[in-house]
């Protein structure tokens, strides 16, 4: 979801998209359905996934890539000075 709207933020400037990059932080800092963080920042590890009671504990290759992945996009998008 971050990619797509780091693409769409680069082909319309459109504010809508950087919003977009900013919810798909949230969502793995803990604004999502079960208000936990789905990933360990310290350790630079994303978990697999939501249950109804919480988090899937299991840190695999896509989810860890996919949170260092959007992490990355929004610190790319801070403005700087």
């Amino acid at each position: 979801m971050a990619d797509a709207c780091v693409r769409g933020l680069e082909v319309t400037g459109e504010q809508f998209w950087r919003d977009g990059i900013d919810r798909c932080v949230g969502w793995f800092l803990g604004a999502n359905d079960v208000g936990v963080p789905v990933g360990d920042l310290e350790r630079g590890a994303g978990y697999d996934g939501l249950h109804v009671d919480g988090v899937n504990r299991n840190e695999g290759t896509e989810s860890t890539l996919a949170l260092i992945t959007t992490l990355q996009h929004a610190r790319l998008l801070v403005p700087v000075g």
